[in-house]
């Protein structure tokens, strides 16, 4: 089965809300619980029709990096991974999610140092054991201990590359956690409740683990890749939570784009620049342009304010953007020009951006607020101008409006439904292909 056929999606109807004032001890629970309610014991025949774990480990544009796949049983959901060693003491490190048929997949790097969890719920620092480790993805049941779904064991050959996890569970992870979900939840429990019709503002998520970056503690910090979006934490030590910066989202595109994978805030590392389409599915047959070719129109600044947009951009490499007049029909306009890059927004993004609409405070309460809080805080600036294109979206070719920003990719489909019409496109999904397949 090859990889992208185990690409993970999460079920974000079983997303939970965490009250602030929960004991530590309850919240570790938690991020080891975060999974249905089914028991999945770990099945020794490993078929495909029965749980598993398979690990391989390889050399990635960053460094060495584990692979795991498998599939538990159950409903779709999420849960943590962790290693044990020889006398039962875990160490979370990462937590992955699993789709309907419950096949996973997570990629990154194991842990060489951090707090264990003992068999009585204390924990210890220490360091990850050269030799056979156990390799574990947990289940909630009913009553405590937690279930292993499925394991595998993996032989550390080498204990001193790889990040730390930090210590546990009075540590800065949980805050990570509990931040992010709560600023997930803030737009997109709603949505995943079909409470409000609006389009994801991060979509389902499907990977968790520590990623390296030159300023984070240690020289990693902790990422969480959604549909839309990757969020992270890099300077938890110089924030708390309640900093709107505490939690950021990555400049993707601008990556993507550029083809300078950032590894630290001046750290980079020169790939090839992402080929996939902008908007749309993933696929050749669709017309959309590509990342790549964006790059020689970062500079391009075709209208003035309040000029009707209808030039054009296709799939074909460096074909120039051309006027289309029957673009004119939709009534779109450069509405608002940022300084900082020299770009217009195009009226339907600037509508989308300042949207006042139902949101969720971390108590679980609904309020009207605004969306995007800062403004660009989600999006980053623009990068380019906006340009219409014909994407194949399910299948199906539509006219779509698409304009890149540092971080999201923004387009407005004008058939689709009121409330959906402008979307993020699926720019975690598509980075996380870019960077780690």
């Amino acid at each position: 089965m090859s990889a992208g056929n185990y690409f993970t999606r999460w079920n974000p109807t079983r997303s939970l809300l965490i009250p602030k004032t929960l004991p530590r001890i309850s919240l570790f629970l938690l991020v080891l619980l975060l999974a249905s309610m089914l028991p999945a014991p770990f099945a020794a025949a490993q078929t495909d029709d029965e749980p598993f774990m398979r690990l391989s480990a390889e050399k990635g544009p960053t460094g060495i990096a584990l692979t795991i796949r498998g599939r538990v049983l159950g409903p779709a959901g999420c849960g943590p991974l962790a290693i044990t060693d020889s006398t039962g003491s875990s160490i979370p490190f990462g937590e992955t999610c699993w789709r309907e048929d419950g096949l996973f997949e997570w990629r990154g790097p194991l842990p060489r140092e951090g707090a264990w969890l003992n068999n009585k719920y204390n924990t210890e620092i220490k360091v990850v054991p050269l030799g056979s480790v156990t390799v574990g993805f947990y289940l909630q049941l009913a009553t405590l201990p937690t279930s292993v779904a499925a394991s595998a064991t993996f032989t550390i050959i080498d204990n001193t590359s790889g990040p730390y996890a930090d210590n546990f569970p009075d540590n800065l992870l949980i805050d990570h956690f509990i931040a992010m979900e709560f600023l997930w939840a803030k737009t997109d429990q709603l949505v995943a409740r079909g409470l409000v019709k609006r389009s994801w503002l991060w979509g389902t998520r499907y990977n968790t683990f520590l990623e390296p970056y030159a300023e984070g503690s240690n020289g990693w910090r902790y990422v969480r890749y959604n549909d839309k979006s990757r969020m992270e934490v890099t300077l938890a030590s110089a924030l708390l939570p309640s900093n709107p910066y505490y939690v950021t989202n990555g400049l993707l595109v601008k990556e993507m784009v550029s083809g300078q994978l950032q590894l630290g805030d001046k750290t980079f590392k020169s790939v090839p620049a992402s080929i996939a389409p902008v908007a749309g599915d993933l696929t050749p047959a669709n017309p959309a342009p590509i990342f790549a070719q964006f790059a020689i129109y970062l500079d391009f600044n075709p209208y003035s304010r309040n000029d009707i947009i209808n030039r054009t951009i296709g799939v074909q490499l460096y074909n120039g953007v051309e006027p289309d007049p029957t673009y004119n029909r939709y009534n779109v306009q450069a509405v608002n020009r940022v300084n900082e890059t020299n770009h217009f927004i195009a009226s339907p993004f600037w509508n989308y951006l300042n949207t006042v609409g139902p949101l969720v405070n971390d108590k679980g309460k609904t309020y009207q607020g605004r969306l995007f809080e800062p403004l660009f805080y989600a999006t980053g600036l623009p990068i380019t101008e906006a340009y219409w294109t014909r994407s194949r979206v399910g299948g199906v070719e539509k006219d779509v409006l698409v304009q890149l920003f540092e971080r999201r990719v923004m387009t407005y489909t004008p058939s689709n439904p009121v409330g959906f019409q402008v979307e993020m496109g699926n720019t975690g999904l598509q980075y996380y292909k870019w960077r780690y397949e």
